[in-house]
């Protein structure tokens, strides 16, 4: 069965009612000049959008000629959506009668003062009513909606904005009057305008998946002052963001506004970082100027995106060349080099003092077609991923005129093409040409460099989401199953002792579990038996107090290479007195003694922290005594795979020597991403975790050893309440049957490296199986396409459930697929199921649809539904037989099958 909404199925969803309503209440509609609810009704009723609008005002007969109700359970027609404009302690009682008409749909423009508890109660008893009768809600504080192609203008600005492609999503009402205003100008259009509010119930995943499925919305921008929920914000964006982009303007958080302090590594995090991580996980472009927000809307449309950050600069100054190289390299870009093919092809027409490189610069005094014909030719070179072309005004050069012919060849190129044509009038005249042709076009050279970065930056995030990662084998997390109880001990014991960070040899035998491994280490708690110890590892050695302070380097310090019995001696009185010192006399309980690594190497930071609102990050970089200094930290969301754990490492300034460079061997890369992958899965499984430092874990080409860490519970057996932003792999849901021929199998979710085992699966099914359950004759091309496997693979287990048979034999196959998609806007889910054809009629059909309608009801959904053909009559029985009803909608040559988990 497919479910296809464009081309079978005519959903419902719950917002329909605020984006197409045919009937609109104003609650709290005026006459009384400048208010909102005055200005409000003039906007519905002076913009048609097809539908009625009722004023609701109990004190007045007429609002602005049109009859007045005294509520809206006197308006004989049935409301699709009611805006409420009162003052907010009435607010209560509006719900109350919206809910007794059964209306689905509110937009509360009322401000409930925080400062106010009264208000604040009033604001929790709205949204409670509205839970009880499932009653969704924009706002409050919101400033409505506009749908300018309808016409539908539910808002209180002057004007409806210019109709378009574009959707906006605001949290800022101000921020949408300005950028509306800005709009007019610009000649930019909307597809939506939305005005979100304070975000209590329609969040940014509820509009972006509505929006991603609005044919007239080919792009949606977000003005963004908080995140809201975070996994339902980033299990929308990575669903939408790979067939529409999904950028973003936030303000950014200045080093005040980092995270609290309350541990050593949240001292050196800000939650922007973490933002940052959370978007490039999703395929979010982040910018940072309005103008930089509309311009890439605009671009992602128009223009073909880099495969890479290589990028050709065409220029008749040398000038503007150097600026447009030093802002590239700054952003991460790279300079193309030039194949010798492509120097040689420039060498038939372009003067002999040219660069013969990139900047590609000195190209005679006739620009008009040199210009476009250098274009033509750097555009075959495959290690070019973009061109910028940038041209200073001269006496004796026709800006215009070269605008026009590079414009002739811009539609046959591959890869983006981005003007600057420098100077007032010069810029103005070719800013016009290009606007027409679909290039985009920017006063100075820097400008286009950063949007070229911001451009490689979105493919590479894209490329992310569903790059099927390298295979870790399940070995490599096979101490995690025996954490559980270990930790439990752990903390209840810590919480008895009244402390959260964890002794030395507890913290050890958690990074043994993460498969993280250790410098041998002995303990010593009075100076003879550090003498012994040292002498028992074999001088030279380090000793740092035992992990009883937050961070070794802030009480005593690492004391390193220590020669003899004496040194010891002396270092460990001192840092007895030093730690007495700082932490009083009880915190002292001794020293670890560690053998010197004797091989050149670096000292790197990683770990996990918990989030007050992501749940579980993981952070990497550069540590030591160079940690401060550089802030060379990069950060990622678990769970992590292989792929991304590496795009992780490959953020940090230090990843290049970690590679290797001139006579310095490279380190094993695998290893730590390895690492990183157990570390963020460990963090997910055990949320008595607070907090993971390891800093330094020293590498080298030799190997990979923790010198010092540092782990924190939450204390007193208590678990972290904070999900983790991305659903991790829900193991609950494998499960093993025996088919009637006697076979076990396995049902699991499905997982990224599946797709090998994807493509075997859609081999072996018959054209009467996929036309079952595709409703036509699909090509197994078609089916097994990467694009398509891939998306298919990297399930959204929020969202999207899909199951996988897997037989347990020598050799693994995959012989069933089954998935529950949630259907957006609403609390119900569709399934699907597919079987190879050999294992028809051995049960497992009927296993699998049970086992979808369990994990239904352990995802609180309201009703499954499925569609079929009425030629599938095998399918329709087995429904039948588990208790679905079946039944043939208006809307689809279809049958539905229904299934209420909650009759």
């Amino acid at each position: 069965m497919e479910t296809k909404k464009d081309n079978h199925v005519a959903y419902s969803s719950s917002l329909d009612g605020f984006f197409c309503p045919k009937a609109i209440a104003v609650i709290g509609a005026s006459e009384k000049h400048g208010s909102v609810g005055r200005t409000l009704l003039w906007n519905l009723i002076k913009s048609p959008f097809g539908g009625t609008v009722f004023p609701v005002n109990p004190n007045r007969k007429s609002v602005l000629g049109i009859r007045s109700y005294e509520g809206i359970s006197a308006i004989d027609e049935k409301i699709d959506l009611a805006i409420i404009v009162t003052k907010a302690p009435v607010v209560p009682e509006v719900m109350k009668e919206c809910a007794g008409v059964g209306l689905k749909n509110v937009i509360i423009m009322s401000a409930f003062r925080e400062e106010s508890a009264d208000s604040l109660t009033a604001e929790d008893e709205v949204f409670k009513i509205a839970e009880k009768h499932r009653i969704r809600i924009i706002g409050p504080y919101s400033l409505g909606v506009m749908i300018p192609k309808t016409g539908l203008n539910a808002t209180v600005t002057s004007d409806c904005a210019l109709s378009g492609t574009v959707g906006l999503i605001s949290q800022s009402g101000t921020m949408c009057s300005a950028i509306l205003d800005w709009s007019y100008k610009s000649h930019v259009g909307f597809s939506a305008f939305i005005s979100v509010g304070k975000m209590r119930d329609v969040d940014w995943g509820d509009l972006i998946y509505f929006l991603g499925d609005d044919p007239d919305t080919k792009s949606i921008i977000l003005y963004m002052e908080t995140v809201g929920n975070p996994r339902s914000f980033l299990s929308a964006a990575k669903e939408v963001a790979y067939n529409k982009p999904i950028i973003v303007i936030k303000g950014r958080k200045s080093e005040k506004e980092a995270l609290p302090a309350d541990s050593y590594i949240g001292s050196l995090i800000c939650s922007d970082d973490i933002l940052d991580a959370a978007f490039d996980r999703s395929g979010v472009l982040r910018v940072n100027s309005i103008t930089d927000l509309f311009s890439m809307a605009e671009i992602l449309e128009k223009q073909p995106l880099p495969k890479g950050r290589n990028l050709a600069i065409i220029t008749n100054a040398g000038g503007p060349g150097d600026l447009a190289t030093n802002a590239l390299t700054e952003e991460g870009g790279r300079l193309a080099g030039l194949s010798g093919d492509t120097v040689e092809k420039l060498n038939e027409f372009l003067p002999a003092h040219w660069s013969h490189g990139n900047p590609i610069v000195g190209l005679g005094d006739d620009l008009s077609g040199i210009y476009a014909k250098t274009i033509q030719v750097v555009a075959t070179d495959p290690a070019v991923h973009g061109i910028l072309a940038v041209l200073t005004p001269r006496p004796t050069v026709d800006s215009t005129k070269v605008a026009e012919t590079v414009t002739e060849l811009s539609a046959d190129l591959k890869i983006p093409l981005i003007a600057s044509w420098m100077g007032g009038e010069a810029y103005s005249r070719g800013d016009g040409v290009f606007a027409k042709g679909g290039i985009p076009s920017f006063p100075f050279p820097e400008i286009s460099t950063r949007i070229f970065s911001y451009m490689w930056k979105y493919q590479e995030n894209l490329n992310s989401l569903y790059e099927t990662p390298k295979l870790m084998d399940e070995s490599e997390f096979s101490g995690n199953s025996k954490a559980e109880q270990i930790l439990f001990d752990i903390s209840e014991r810590a919480g008895a002792e009244k402390r959260t960070a964890l002794m030395e040899v507890e913290s050890r035998k958690i990074l043994k579990i993460c498969g993280i491994p250790l410098l041998p280490s002995l303990n010593a708690t009075s100076e003879e038996n550090a003498v012994n110890r040292a002498t028992e590892i074999g001088y030279p050695v380090a000793i740092k107090p035992l992990w009883t302070v937050d961070h070794p380097s802030n009480a005593g310090g690492v004391r390193l290479n220590l020669m003899d019995e004496n040194e010891v001696r002396q270092v460990y009185a001192e840092i007895r007195k030093e730690v007495s010192k700082q932490l009083g006399s009880d915190a002292f309980s001794g020293v670890s003694i560690q053998a010197m690594v004797k091989h050149a190497g670096y000292e790197l930071m990683i770990g996990t922290y918990v989030d007050p609102q992501f749940g579980p990050v993981l952070f990497f970089g550069t540590g030591g005594t160079l940690l401060r200094t550089f802030q060379d930290i990069a950060f990622g969301l678990p769970p992590l795979n292989t792929n991304l754990a590496h795009k992780m490492i490959e953020k940090t300034r230090i990843h290049k020597a970690l590679e290797g460079t001139g006579p310095d061997k490279a380190v094993n890369l695998v290893e730590i991403e390895k690492i990183l992958v157990r570390l963020g899965q460990f963090a997910i499984e055990q949320p008595w975790i607070k907090e993971i430092y390891i800093d330094p874990l020293f590498v080298d080409p030799t190997g990979i050893y923790a010198l010092n860490a540092r782990v924190v519970v939450f204390g007193e057996g208590t678990k972290s309440k904070i999900k983790p932003a991305i659903r991790p792999y829900p193991f609950e849901y494998v499960k093993r049957i025996k088919l009637k021929n006697g076979s076990d199998i396995v049902f699991r979710p499905i997982k990224p490296e599946d797709e090998p085992l994807m493509v075997g699966f859609h081999r072996q099914l018959s054209e009467q199986s996929v036309y079952n359950r595709y409703f036509s004759y699909m090509h197994v091309d078609s089916r097994i396409d990467h694009n398509r496997l891939s998306r298919t693979c990297f399930a959204d287990y929020e969202r999207n459930m899909i199951l996988v048979v897997e037989t347990k034999d020598s050799e693994k196959n995959i012989v069933g697929v089954a998935r529950l998609i949630r259907i957006g806007g609403s609390n119900d889910a569709e399934f699907a199921i597919m079987i190879a054809d050999k294992f028809h009629r051995l049960g497992m059909g009927a296993a699998l649809l049970s086992h979808l309608i369990e994990i239904g009801r352990n995802e609180e959904m309201e009703n499954i539904i499925g569609y079929l053909l009425e030629e599938n009559t095998s399918m329709i029985r087995l429904c039948e037989s588990i208790g679905f009803t079946i039944r043939s909608p208006m809307y689809t040559q279809l049958l539905e099958a229904i299934y209420k988990l909650n009759p």
